[in-house]
């Protein structure tokens, strides 16, 4: 993954404004991008941005599936050096 993408995810998960992450994620056309957004989020935030990211149209099955296993299992298994953004 490029910088610029390193650094729009970030600018994503950690903006304050949640209605604009929310109006970003759904105009985001790039499965792999949702996929990151997805595996970098924090849990404790609430479920509103994976929903989200679920509901977008350009989601993909794969991706669906692990979103659902990581708000299941409470993100525990995912290790921080799996982690895109750091």
């Amino acid at each position: 993954m490029n910088n610029s993408k390193k650094e729009y995810v970030h600018k994503l998960l950690y903006s304050e404004n949640k209605k604009d992450t929310i109006d970003e994620i759904k105009s985001i056309t790039d499965s792999e991008l949702l996929h990151i957004i997805a595996g970098n989020y924090n849990w404790d935030n609430g479920f509103e941005i994976p929903y989200n990211i679920i509901n977008n149209d350009k989601q993909i099955l794969w991706n669906i599936i692990i979103i659902g296993a990581l708000a299941y299992l409470g993100n525990t298994f995912v290790k921080k050096s799996h982690c895109m953004v750091q």
